[in-house]
């Protein structure tokens, strides 16, 4: 452009009607026409900087004007023009095009617009919050900067419209996008000249998400629906630790096959929940689910509950079938194994190498065809150590194994189960909760948890009980008395606890190093019987030589 233009540009500029200031991206002042100060009350660097053009949005009343704002490129350079009007008719146009865009703002549908050229002249909030887009990124901008949709060119040159257009699309922050689009072309009544051409989208996205959510449900509810004695999948563990993801995910993959299965975790932690989510995850989910506790059914009736009986075979002994033969193609779950008598140990382990059960009373041999869970309450290489666990038995039962963390080694779980089971209990107590003190939050990260998941549940039930109808709050007043104590006494005897364990461990070993000692030699190391004397398993006696370092030779010498 020539001197002598740009000059007649600055004079028609100066002469406008309107106030025009031209800034940089970053507000820096580049140009305007005529001084602002008596009319706004500050002058045009003040205005900018109380108004930067990044973070102002436009059109706005400012004293008895009205401020517009438009975005230009000039090559690789971001310019802002505000435009500065006083006119009552402009003000009144701005003011109608302003209610315009604020009530395209309001609208659920998304709603874009380009001119003829392709520059996209309206964006709404609502396609920006679909999109993930910021507004004044768009604006301004070719249609196919931002989009690789022809619908627009094509409706530009065939001027008619596209009706009811269903795509998908991933955003730009990866969130998928199910939506139905219309484009239409903008034709000028009287001239028939094309405006433009927009587009209305309607997102899909909620009714796509709740259509599979149905359909999940659905197929949860036709497993579910098949009455296999179970109430537990594994989207019912709750829990963020990356120990019990890796229990779950060991367990998911454990599922598909019929391989017995070992699960190990401490009281409370959630076997047979973990069991039942297996058996619901395994391809014969239709077939029953059976469980027995075995600690807890006397030693002279176990075996009928495990093999059936026959009418007769013993004192009021009628035809049952056992446990092993109702679980058919599903799963029997063995809880507490390692408390099962060792001669019951001897016989399961026949059945399941022979695949085979003899009801008690009977002579006749019936085929069996479950899958074993069997679960300890007490880290296995104890049991074996112990002799409480056939080591035979154990290894065919423990072909695949599960660990269930503890819920002292989980985290902030204590925290996220809490949250669900005072859900759980608020309603049934009919009480208000607003959240946890932060001594209580304190309590539940530190508290050891000896009965895991069950005493928290127990816990928060309480709690929640010993609320008074005008509190909202759960705090540590609301928890048990025993357990109140007990946390005063660690919270002082924690430094002492400290100091003196190791000395006490020390004095236990030598009291029980000296007591085998004692035994062995009373019994010239006869094993079988100094055990017998001490009132333990023969095995558990090699292995507390083993572990306490007992050597015969040097400990006969020091007699």
């Amino acid at each position: 452009m020539k001197i002598s233009d740009l000059k007649l540009l600055e004079t028609m500029l100066n002469q406008a009607f309107y106030g025009l200031i031209v800034a940089t991206e970053i507000g820096n002042l580049v140009y305007v026409n005529h001084d602002i100060s008596d009319d706004l009350g500050m002058n045009a660097t003040e205005f900018l900087r109380q108004f930067p053009p990044l973070k102002t949005e436009c059109p706005f009343f400012l004293k008895d004007y009205m401020i517009e704002k438009t975005k230009f490129q000039n090559g690789d350079e971001t310019y802002y023009v505000y435009y500065i009007f006083s006119n009552d008719r402009q003000k009144a146009l701005l003011a109608e095009n302003m209610g315009l865009r604020k009530m395209l703002d309001e609208i659920d549908n998304g709603v874009i617009f380009s001119d003829p050229d392709g520059i996209i002249r309206v964006y709404n909030r609502s396609h920006s919050q679909l999109d993930g887009l910021e507004q004044q990124e768009v604006l301004g901008k070719h249609l196919n900067d931002v989009y690789s949709s022809e619908q627009h060119t094509k409706v530009l040159h065939s001027r008619k419209a596209i009706h009811s257009k269903y795509h998908h699309y991933i955003t730009g922050d990866n969130r998928d996008i199910f939506c139905v689009t219309g484009t239409y072309p903008l034709i000028h009544e009287v001239t028939g000249e094309i405006l433009g051409v927009y587009s209305v989208e309607r997102d899909l996205s909620v009714i796509q998400m709740l259509l599979q959510k149905v359909t999940r449900l659905e197929e949860e509810a036709t497993k579910n629906s098949v009455q296999n004695n179970t109430a537990y999948r594994f989207q019912n563990i709750l829990g963020e630790s990356a120990l019990l993801k890796e229990a779950i995910n060991n367990s998911k993959l454990f599922a598909a096959s019929q391989s017995p299965i070992l699960i190990y975790g401490e009281t409370g932690t959630g076997k047979e929940l973990f069991a039942q989510s297996i058996h619901n995850e395994s391809p014969n989910f239709k077939e029953p689910f059976v469980a027995i506790n075995c600690g807890a059914v006397p030693e002279n009736l176990i075996e009928s509950m495990l093999f059936g009986s026959v009418k007769g075979a013993y004192t009021g002994a009628v035809n049952q079938q056992g446990l092993l033969l109702s679980a058919k193609h599903g799963t029997l779950f063995l809880d507490e194994i390692n408390s099962m008598p060792l001669a019951m140990q001897t016989k399961l382990l026949r059945a399941l190498q022979e695949r085979k059960v003899r009801p008690v009373g009977s002579d006749k041999e019936l085929p069996i065809h479950c899958r074993i869970i069997s679960s300890c309450n007490v880290e296995p290489d104890t049991c074996l150590a112990e002799g409480v666990f056939r080591k035979d038995l154990y290894y065919r039962l423990a072909m695949m194994r599960v660990n269930i963390p503890p819920l002292r080694q989980r985290g902030d779980d204590p925290v996220l189960l809490a949250n669900h089971f005072v859900k759980k209990y608020v309603n049934l107590y009919r009480r208000k909760f607003n959240g946890f003190s932060e001594e209580f939050l304190d309590f539940l990260r530190s508290y050891d948890w000896p009965g895991n998941v069950r005493e928290l549940e127990f816990i928060v039930e309480g709690c929640v009980a010993m609320m008074q109808r005008d509190e909202t709050m759960l705090d540590v007043h609301h928890l048990p008395d025993n357990i109140k104590n007990n946390r005063s006494s660690r919270i002082s005897v924690k430094k002492q606890t400290e100091d003196r364990c190791s000395s006490l461990a020390e004095a236990l070993s030598q009291c029980e190093r000296e007591t085998v000692l004692q035994a062995l030699a009373y019994r010239h190391w006869n094993i079988t019987q100094a055990a017998k004397d001490l009132k333990i398993h023969r095995q558990n006696l090699q292995y507390r030589i083993r572990k306490l370092g007992i050597q015969k030779n040097l400990e006969s010498q020091g007699e």
